[in-house]
């Protein structure tokens, strides 16, 4: 029999989801001038690792970019060919009626 939960079952029951704890926002403390300067170099090693994540999406949105080009050139090609071969089939048929009115 399936577990179809019918008349006289007992029902599974569900897992309950854990809620996921908010993390607390630290507030900034208000620093004095001379700590701002000392302090300068961490924000220049913050901004690197800013850098290297704008990378990663310029050089994902490059692909993007390349694979939509490559996907347009591919299409246009592949209608040339068709065209291509569209033509000779036509010349072709021409051809042979020209030689059928000729007998």
């Amino acid at each position: 029999m399936s577990d179809g939960g019918g008349a006289g079952e007992e029902k599974k029951k569900k897992k309950k989801k854990k809620k996921k704890k908010k993390k607390k926002k630290k507030k900034k403390k208000k620093k004095k001038e001379e700590e701002r300067r000392r302090r300068g170099g961490e924000k220049r090693r913050r901004r690197r690792r800013r850098r290297r994540r704008t990378r990663n999406r310029r050089v994902r949105r490059r692909n993007r970019r390349v694979r939509r080009v490559r996907r347009r050139v591919r299409r246009r090609v592949r209608r040339r060919v068709r065209r291509r071969v569209r033509r000779r089939s036509v010349r072709r048929k021409k051809k042979k009626r020209k030689k059928a009115s000729c007998i």
